[in-house]
């Protein structure tokens, strides 16, 4: 909600929307923040009654930001994930969405993983099949353990931001993602996560 009420986020919330226009050929100038709000704050574990015995329960998964959020919907069992657990790029690609807490987005994982699941939306993606969704939280962990220990293993020989992200950009950066994921928001948030990781 603070975010929302922030000049500079709403800026480059428009920013990297017009980044996006351009690469998919739309119209940059028709992004825009106007009208962006909050009409209700929830914190963790706190739940909304939707009326005809269904529920909306919000659940605390830190690791992409400190104020990512998942929400599950009762009793269809409907989660909506936060990118601090994880974005399919397709059905064999996953990528990792951690800004400030690689630690916290496993917490996040393991969290979830002991909901009764029955249909995963995933940011950016849509609604996993039932093969993903049943290995979604696991198959997160291990991509993000793997990119974790990527980053430190460079920073344990010394190089420096611009190494280490020239690094990672050899194993995560592919022309199927580009078509998905414009290249600006790549390099932004890896170098965020990096320079976490560099402490």
């Amino acid at each position: 909600a603070s975010v929302f009420e922030r000049p500079g986020a709403l800026r480059m919330i428009v920013s990297m929307g017009q980044s996006a226009a351009e690469l998919y050929g739309k119209d940059p100038s028709e992004v825009i923040a106007d009208g962006i709000r909050v009409d209700i704050v929830m914190n963790d574990g706190e739940v909304i009654d939707l009326g005809s015995g269904e529920t909306l329960t919000a659940y605390e998964t830190k690791g992409h930001t400190d104020c990512s959020m998942s929400y599950f919907v009762q009793p269809h069992g409907i989660m909506f994930a936060s990118e601090s657990t994880g974005v399919l790029e397709n059905e064999n690609k996953m990528h990792t969405s951690v800004l400030k807490s690689f630690d916290d987005s496993f917490v996040a994982a393991h969290r979830l993983k002991e909901l009764p699941v029955k249909s995963l939306v995933v940011p950016h993606y849509g609604v996993a099949s039932e093969e993903i969704r049943e290995r979604f939280f696991d198959w997160y962990i291990e991509e993000a353990l793997k990119e974790k220990k990527l980053i430190e293993n460079c920073i344990s020989k010394g190089m420096s931001l611009e190494e280490i992200f020239e690094e990672h950009k050899q194993v995560y950066w592919t022309e199927e993602r580009a078509v998905n994921h414009p290249y600006r928001a790549y390099k932004m948030n890896t170098e965020i996560i990096i320079k976490m990781l560099m402490g």
